[in-house]
């Protein structure tokens, strides 16, 4: 996650910080913004994100990052973008596996503890499906690719969601992960179906569908842009106020949680985290905190 804050906003807290300790602070800032990030339950910078949503039987869907710019497509129904196949009539070979990855599809082949395969055809050099077919076919050693001639020029780049923290997915051959493609017509999915009509809650990261999303697992994939660009000022306030508590306990033995010196002693917090914020710090992070609810990923 990016940071929140910058450098000159998180010394407006500890101004008297000494040039030396610049590295250690802008540590702490990336830290300090990935917790914030968490707690918040939400990516705060505004970027294009894909996600996918279980269809709740009701009208609304909620995205994970508001306020919403702009919705680039809400789509549903997964069918085959491409089959890709390793044929082994013998049933000799160990392993033969199609893995979806961040930037490109691997074909791994073992044989004989061999990888007489291992080859990756990234989204970038190979854009859409229909490119795809001619260098997996020339590959040998069983490999076949097979088109769907209807999404020939559709992004191979489709296969990932984009900028999500989101590990479940719907059905075999769609998302990140390792298929098999052992004697099996391995389909590569992408949700096709475009809903032709819909209303959006910008400021919510609502979208709504007046005729409702039909109840089912993951089955509705919405392409957005979506986030502050700017940084709220209240958020950057109450993330400098983390970084100022962390700067100012750095040195502090953590084993330590109290100490007495004849007459006097202190027991200081047991801990450095977001409770232990000041209210107005802990109140802008609440109202900014998104709460999973059906509808939202």
């Amino acid at each position: 996650m990016a940071d929140l804050i910058s450098l000159d906003v998180a010394l407006q807290q500890i101004p008297t910080a000494p040039a030396s300790d610049y590295p250690v602070i802008a540590s702490m800032i990336s830290a300090c913004s990935t917790v914030v990030g968490n707690y918040c339950n939400r990516i705060f910078q505004k970027a294009t994100y894909s996600e996918v949503f279980d269809g709740t039987g009701t009208a609304y869907l909620l995205v994970s990052n508001p306020p919403l710019t702009q919705v680039l497509s809400v789509r549903t129904g997964l069918l085959p973008a491409i089959y890709i196949q390793c044929n082994d009539p013998a049933s000799q070979t160990q392993v033969a596996s199609v893995t979806v990855g961040e930037t490109g599809i691997t074909l791994f082949k073992l044989y004989n503890n061999v990888a007489v395969t291992n080859e990756t055809f990234t989204y970038a050099d190979y854009p859409t499906f229909g490119s795809l077919l001619a260098p997996i076919n020339a590959l040998g050693n069983g490999w076949q690719a097979s088109p769907c001639t209807q999404f020939n020029l559709w992004q191979t780049s489709d296969l990932w969601l984009s900028n999500t923290g989101q590990t479940q997915y719907p059905a075999e051959g769609y998302g990140p992960g390792t298929y098999s493609a052992k004697n099996i017509s391995l389909g590569l999915q992408v949700y096709w179906w475009q809903l032709p009509y819909f209303r959006v809650n910008q400021s919510a990261g609502e979208i709504i569908c007046p005729a409702g999303f039909v109840p089912g697992f993951q089955n509705y994939r919405v392409d957005y842009t979506g986030g502050f660009d700017p940084i709220p000022s209240d958020i950057q306030y109450a993330v400098s106020c983390f970084v100022q508590l962390c700067y100012a306990t750095r040195q502090a033995n953590p084993l330590m949680t109290s100490e007495t010196l004849d007459k006097y002693s202190y027991t200081k917090n047991a801990e450095v985290s977001l409770a232990n914020l000041g209210l107005a710090a802990k109140m802008i992070l609440n109202s900014y905190r998104l709460i999973t609810i059906p509808g939202r990923p």
